[in-house]
């Protein structure tokens, strides 16, 4: 891996983006881009904040750019800092056409992805994901590590199996672009749901494979709801994991790891999650 990017947004600063991504470009020698997505239709003021005695305030208006600016600024500093805490020299690009389609244009030129999943970048939205991380997460052309709001250096890595195509795709995607990570202990997590449901019967492949990046493998099958058992494994853990799946084309997921299995994972827990589409 060269090149790193992680999405900013100026007015609503994420500081466990900018260090995960510089965590990562530090690790593996890599490039770190801060994409600030300065939309220029985006503002945190309301116009009820502009109304003065008589109607609009001119004043006020300018008041809130100035502040705007200035919070820009700010972030920019805090990145800065946070790359020179890691001692990565970080790269700064500003985007001020609209935010989802400046952030997909740059995906197609970088190796991977780093998102705050609460960010939504002016996109008012209740749900997790919202419909700006469900948009790029469907459209991405690179690898994304959705990251939650504060940063923890990941001790373990977690990949969900079901002998998909995806799935194998996500882990060799994850192996070739942070081989230095491989040295860190694996679970690879399986739920069956029937006797030949899903189809792990190449898991000899699959083993003598993985044991050419990871030392550490440890193979976990359990019978279920797929869902349910993955965020009871996922909750049952220190936070300390990096979790890895697969995505087919338009976010689908591997028939086992469905698009409502990504959800609960984003939604409920509190570690990184790597997604690579197929």
């Amino acid at each position: 891996m060269k090149k790193i990017i992680a999405a900013l947004d100026g007015l609503d600063f994420s500081a466990g983006t900018a260090q995960y991504a510089a965590y990562l470009a530090s690790s593996a020698k890599a490039a770190l881009t801060g994409v600030f997505l300065d939309d220029a239709a985006y503002h945190r003021y309301r116009i009820y904040d502009l109304l003065g005695d008589e109607g609009v305030s001119e004043n006020r208006l300018k008041e809130m750019i100035a502040k705007e600016k200035q919070m820009r600024r700010e972030s920019v500093k805090r990145f800065e800092r946070i790359c020179d805490e890691a001692t990565v020299k970080g790269k700064i690009r500003h985007d001020r056409n609209t935010a989802l389609k400046e952030l997909l244009v740059e995906s197609i030129y970088a190796d991977m992805l780093v998102i705050d999943r609460k960010n939504a970048f002016g996109k008012r939205d209740d749900e997790m994901p919202g419909f700006f991380l469900r948009s790029v997460l469907n459209n991405t052309a690179c690898p994304v590590l959705v990251i939650p709001s504060s940063y923890k250096a990941f001790q373990k890595i977690v990949l969900l199996y079901d002998g998909s195509p995806p799935s194998v795709h996500a882990m060799k995607s994850f192996c070739y672009l942070l081989p230095c990570f491989c040295k860190l202990p694996l679970d690879i997590v399986t739920v069956k749901q029937s006797g030949n449901y899903p189809d792990i019967s190449d898991k000899y492949l699959m083993n003598d494979w993985i044991k050419r990046y990871f030392r550490q493998v440890d193979y976990k099958e359990a019978n279920g709801d797929p869902e349910g058992t993955i965020i009871q494994y996922a909750k049952s853990q220190k936070n300390d994991c990096l979790f890895i799946t697969g995505a087919r084309p338009q976010g689908l997921l591997s028939p086992l790891f469905r698009e409502s299995m990504a959800d609960m994972l984003i939604k409920e827990v509190s570690a990184p999650i790597f997604v690579a589409r197929y």
